[in-house]
């Protein structure tokens, strides 16, 4: 594969380009979600990068993702919860 000077190249593009990326953060917060009226403690886990939020998702007490929205526009709601 160093034989060939385009498969050297892409290698070098790949790695160097990782090595700029940003690490992304994760960050947890206590919060409140609304289901059918009632409101339920959540915590808040946000993922960012660059300073961008890329998705937010809320969590129950019990490790259930109840609520996640992306920086696309997508929004994934639980079975259960969508009326």
């Amino acid at each position: 594969m160093n034989r060939l000077p385009i498969f050297a190249f892409l290698l070098n593009c790949a790695l160097s380009a990782n090595a700029f990326a940003a690490a992304p953060t994760v960050k947890a917060r206590l919060s409140t979600f609304s289901i059918h009226g009632e409101a339920m403690d959540t915590y808040l886990v946000t993922v960012e990068t660059n300073g961008q939020t890329l998705l937010e998702c809320h969590v129950d007490q019990l490790g259930h993702i109840i609520h996640v929205s992306t920086l696309l526009g997508y929004t994934l709601v639980s079975e259960d919860l969508t009326p």
